[in-house]
């Protein structure tokens, strides 16, 4: 699975970085945590089903593997529990 960190400005992530609630955004998955996922509204239309049918998948993170030393994306390798 492929994850991605939204990229903010400095001065955000600065204001972030002071909640633990908030800090958790600029993280990736740690390995052991879940997770839960679900489809998006464009996969569920192309579907030809509503929001309200989205089911939720909860995967735990076996190995996170960055691109690069500082990349905002990441391969994840998840089992599904």
């Amino acid at each position: 699975m492929q994850v991605r960190i939204r990229k903010r400005s400095r001065k955000a992530k600065i204001a972030m970085l002071r909640d633990s609630n908030e800090r958790r955004k600029l993280e990736f998955p740690r390995v052991g945590e879940r997770i839960i996922v679900k489809e998006t509204r464009r996969i569920l239309s192309l579907q030809g089903r509503n929001a309200d049918t989205a089911t939720r998948t909860t995967l735990r993170v076996k190995r996170v593997v960055p691109r690069t030393q500082d990349a905002l994306t990441a391969a994840l390798m998840v089992e599904v529990s």
